[in-house]
């Protein structure tokens, strides 16, 4: 492999200029529920994995007070604070995620 020059690579070929129109970036869309209901069943296959987390996290939690607060980051479609909200109605969730889709 010889060395590059300066400007070679994948990464100048994309700044170089401004992208065709037909691959320019749109503008992201509101996450609604319809986006969320798509999104949870897009993780279906992993849910023996979600439900293991959730067991793990209920031993995790015992030890926490009744009226624990919860910041949940990157909380996505605040799937994880739907499932323990109703076993644990004392706790108070403060849900943040930081993509931009979900704004």
């Amino acid at each position: 492999m010889q060395p590059g020059k300066p400007g070679d690579g994948p990464r100048s070929r994309i700044s170089r200029g401004p992208m065709p129109p037909d691959t320019q970036p749109s503008a992201p869309q509101p996450f609604n529920v319809a986006h969320a209901e798509a999104y949870d069943r897009s993780i279906e296959p992993l849910l023996p994995i979600k439900n293991t987390l959730h067991l793990l996290l209920r031993c995790h939690f015992a030890g926490l007070p009744d009226t624990a607060r919860i910041l949940v980051v990157g909380a996505g479609t605040g799937a994880e604070a739907r499932f323990f909200a109703p076993l644990l109605p004392a706790w108070r969730f403060t849900l943040v995620d930081p993509s931009a889709v979900r704004r």
